[in-house]
């Protein structure tokens, strides 16, 4: 896309000198107000150059995870404009780009993001400059595993039990008390509902820090991982409706890593019980809670009543690039290797192909097609036809 006539020339792009058949990557700002997290470290960033890419990075971008300009122009990247970012053969940005900011991208580039960041307000946009999207959630390996769904789980669980020990332990915002206890004193119970990574890794983090830990799942084969990984330090229950009452009653924890278990009854909560939130449904769980978001400091509630916090994971943005950088940087190297155009292979790599939710102005993804009312086309119609 040609630069505007009409913009002024600060706002022009600027102009990179870059080598013939090279693929540029672009990294813009996110809207720090709603998601922190930022996709790759400088040390990432230095993998993809050495890997034949040019890196294009917003100017300041990174600020959220702590890290300037020079430590990225460093390890190869360009720091550019947001415009120039934006015009880069293929986008990541894990936040969820404006419907002006998918307006500047290239007609037929590659948007790599999270499945969350496209919905009915931007959809429209994306089909209408045929953008190749990819949703790293729904990239799968050999082995059937999600490497970047499941490392973002992982991220949740632990961060959502590092919060939730804050927040405990504050005398304003919690009942200020130790989650382990000490000697002659109970150590705190923690609830954590629903099965799967998130869970897990909340749990091994509750029992790191001394507290009394108990899994409900619906699922029988989540509470065996559940019970294999945990090795006897916490207690597996399928979430029968009198145990669980008797659990959420003592808990001053609850971890919601699950949107499948509903609980109307808040009345049986402790009061300045600490319920954080990672479901892919915040707030379905708990609907009678207010809802705080611990992006935002002013939402924090004071030990007033029960609440529901959200957001535990997009608080640690360093951590996320660094393990973000860690899942995507094989696919890139083999797409340089094997020298094919872009779109071809993205759509055409295993791993990669039922993680396209849209091509050539169509929605190939089930999922989005279901979420936007769009219609669904099978990838592979496309496959055929080149």
């Amino acid at each position: 896309m040609e630069p505007s006539q009409n913009l002024t020339p600060q706002e022009q792009p600027v102009a990179i000198d870059t080598m013939p058949n090279k693929i540029s990557i672009g990294l813009p700002a996110c809207d720090t107000a709603r998601d922190r997290r930022f996709p790759l470290t400088p040390e990432g960033v230095e993998i993809l150059v050495d890997a034949g890419y040019v890196v294009n990075i917003e100017k300041e971008a990174a600020k959220a995870i702590h890290y300037g300009d020079e430590a990225y122009t460093k390890r190869g990247a360009v720091v550019t404009d947001r415009l120039t970012t934006l015009h880069s053969d293929v986008i990541i940005s894990i936040g969820r780009l404006s419907t002006l900011d998918l307006g500047c991208v290239s007609r037929g580039a590659a948007l790599l993001t999270l499945s969350d960041a496209i919905d009915k307000n931007n959809i429209v946009k994306v089909l209408d400059r045929k953008l190749t999207t990819v949703f790293l959630d729904h990239i799968r390996d050999r082995h059937g595993n999600y490497p970047v769904a499941d490392l973002l789980s992982e991220i949740d669980g632990r961060a959502a039990m590092m919060k939730a020990n804050e927040l405990l332990a504050d005398d304003c915002h919690g009942k200020g008390i130790l989650i382990g206890g000490v000697s002659g004193v109970n150590p705190c119970e923690t609830v954590i509902l629903g099965g799967g990574i998130a869970a897990i890794a909340a749990a091994e983090s509750a029992v790191g820090l001394g507290s009394i830990v108990r899994i409900f799942d619906n699922d029988v084969f989540g509470l065996n991982k559940a019970e294999c990984v945990m090795n006897g330090k916490a207690c597996e229950l399928f979430p029968h409706p009198k145990v669980l009452k008797t659990a959420l009653r003592t808990a001053d924890i609850i971890i919601v890593a699950s949107d499948s278990i509903a609980w109307n009854e808040v009345g049986v909560l402790k009061s300045g019980v600490v319920v954080v939130d990672i479901s892919n449904k915040p707030g379905h769980v708990f609907p009678q809670l207010p809802i705080a978001d611990l992006l935002a400091t002013d939402r924090l509630f004071k030990n007033e009543g029960q609440v529901c916090y959200i957001n535990a994971g997009k608080t640690v943005p360093r951590t996320v690039a660094m393990a973000f950088g860690s899942a995507i940087q094989p696919i890139f190297r083999r797409i340089m290797r094997e020298g094919k155009d872009l779109a071809d292979a993205i759509i055409s790599r295993k791993e990669l192909k039922p993680a396209v939710a849209t091509f050539a102005g169509r929605v190939t993804c089930r999922d989005l097609a279901e979420r936007t009312g769009h219609s669904e086309v099978d990838i592979n119609i496309f496959l055929n036809l080149s």
